[in-house]
């Protein structure tokens, strides 16, 4: 039986194929990545906001990021690489379609071991891990070959 977290992480994959492929809708009738996203962060909120557990949850949250200016910059650096993130996929899926744009987007794990060791010395995957791995970036080396 598999982990909550891999649960999750299943859930979450199915879920952003729905919202890719909602989204490219979007785009093809016009609306730009960046108002999509002003859109989403501002009706994604309350759902957050709950997700904590209300105003308690916040609060801890934000006290933890005042009281250490190094958690604080890399909330901010994370956040700016969200942002970042968010307008490449969604110009991407706007400029090839949903499926191809997000065939590729599927080799971040890459780079989330590079930053991991880069950054804080830290191993994060196994061989096996890193075989898997292999299989995805060899499609993604297909599609950019063929694509």
């Amino acid at each position: 039986m598999p982990g909550l977290w891999f649960l999750q992480a299943l859930g979450a994959a199915v879920m952003w194929g729905l919202g890719y492929v909602l989204s490219e809708r979007l785009f093809k009738a016009g609306i730009s990545p960046a108002f999509f996203l002003i859109f989403l962060n501002l009706a994604s909120v309350p759902a957050y906001v709950l997700f904590l557990g209300g105003a308690q949850g916040a609060a801890r949250s934000a006290g933890l990021l005042t009281g250490d200016a190094g958690l604080a910059a890399i909330a901010l650096v994370a956040v700016g690489t969200f942002v970042a993130g968010n307008l490449l996929i969604f110009s991407a899926v706007m400029g090839k379609n949903a499926a191809v744009a997000n065939m590729v987007e599927v080799s971040f794990p890459l780079f989330t071991v590079l930053f991991a060791w880069a950054l804080f010395r830290e191993v994060q995957v196994t061989w096996t891990h890193a075989l898997g791995g292999l299989f995805v970036l060899s499609g993604v080396g297909i599609i950019y070959w063929k694509g």
